[in-house]
């Protein structure tokens, strides 16, 4: 199953790689994540990819606003429910045959509201702090977008 969720994440970067060059943005580098620790158990693993996926999610839905292109906020948006398969398929390995799948009490400071039934979504700053220690090196996402 993660042979498979990589495939799509590939397949993710590379579509934002070719939007970003061809609206003359910023070239998007290889970056390999800071892992050390994180792979040592299925479940650390599993905790570990579920983060990334949940930090992936609230990313998107709070770019939505900034993606001015509607063929890219199309693509974004199901790009995005993707994502929320993947979290939902890495928790179901988790927690087997409970409602775990579906939880998102752990992504209220990132503006989940469970009883509303609303997803994350984070600004550009809080993903950055909850990327952070995945990245080699320092990351600065200069100016937030406005709009």
């Amino acid at each position: 199953m993660l042979n498979d969720l990589r495939g799509d994440e590939v397949t993710h970067r590379e579509f934002y790689r070719a939007a970003l060059s061809a609206a003359g943005a910023l070239q998007v580098p290889d970056i390999t994540p800071n892992v050390q620790g994180r792979l040592t158990t299925r479940e650390v693993i599993l905790n570990t990819a579920r983060e990334l996926e949940d930090t992936g999610i609230s990313a998107y839905n709070g770019a939505g606003r900034f993606i001015r292109a509607p063929q890219n906020l199309l693509v974004a948006g199901k790009i995005v429910s993707v994502e929320a398969r993947h979290a939902a398929a890495i928790r179901d390995m988790l927690q087997p045959n409970t409602d775990f799948f579906a939880n998102v009490t752990n992504l209220a400071p990132l503006g989940a509201n469970e009883a509303q039934g609303l997803d994350a979504a984070a600004t550009p700053s809080q993903v950055l702090a909850a990327a952070s220690p995945y990245l080699p090196v320092p990351v600065s996402i200069g100016s937030a977008p406005t709009r």
